[in-house]
């Protein structure tokens, strides 16, 4: 209760705060932690402290702005003087305590409406279905995202090298569900996993296999058994003929 009392608090103080509009996020593992280089749109020169409409672990580690705090975590972020018209800070959480807690932890900026994320090729994360989120042509949307919508939000940003694999969530379904939830996984594990279960697939085969093998086996002998007897028999005739 406490916990939901302060978020509200933090979230209600998002109020007449007019940029940026959107923020592009890296999500990479790097040793063992989670490390994100998060690209605002443009935020003007005179713009230096922003709002986080959801806070950031206390522990964080942020560099490219100045933090403020409160009983939740980093509340705010304060730009570095001069920075650029597109502003980048970088933030870094224990791996372990983000695949705990079931948040990527993204610098929410209050004045934001979508947040575009992409990840590593050693750090998955699947979207809890609460953000309401679907894959469409290879990217995790909301379902009533339009292509122009977009394509707008791109425009913003930072250029891709690839659309695909790339995830839009809206700030309001962040705001609501109380952070970025869902599955954070270490492709290592889920490699790790998927090799075990093919394992155990061959095994199952193998095991199935050899009492096939076995089968056809036990079956030859008896018929091969059953043509000796056979021709013994056939010969034995002819003799007594």
């Amino acid at each position: 209760m406490l916990a939901t009392a302060i978020l509200a608090g933090v979230v209600g103080a998002c109020v007449n705060v007019p940029e940026p509009v959107a923020a592009h996020h890296d999500v990479l593992l790097v040793g063992d932690r989670i490390a994100i280089d998060t690209t605002f749109s443009v935020v003007d020169e005179g713009e230096l402290r922003i709002e986080l409409a959801v806070p950031l672990p206390a522990n964080a580690i942020v560099s490219g702005a100045q933090v403020e705090r409160g009983p939740a975590g980093v509340t705010a972020l304060v730009l570095d003087a001069g920075h650029e018209r597109r502003p980048s800070v970088h933030v870094e959480v224990d791996a372990s305590e983000v695949e705990a807690s079931g948040r990527l932890p993204l610098p929410i900026v209050c004045s934001t409406f979508v947040q575009r994320v992409r990840f590593g090729d050693d750090v998955g994360f699947r979207p809890d279905p609460r953000l309401g989120l679907v894959v469409h042509m290879g990217r995790t949307q909301p379902a009533t995202m339009s292509s122009h919508e977009r394509e707008s939000i791109d425009s913003l940003l930072p250029r891709q090298r690839s659309e695909i694999g790339a995830q839009y969530v809206p700030t309001s379904a962040i705001v609501q569900q109380g952070g970025v939830i869902g599955v954070v996984e270490r492709r290592a594990d889920t490699k790790h996993r998927v090799a075990l279960g093919i394992g155990a697939v061959f095994v199952v085969l193998v095991g199935g296999g050899g009492l096939a093998y076995r089968q056809v086996r036990r079956e030859a002998q008896v018929e091969h058994a059953d043509a000796v007897l056979a021709a013994e028999f056939d010969a034995l005739t002819k003799d007594d003929e």
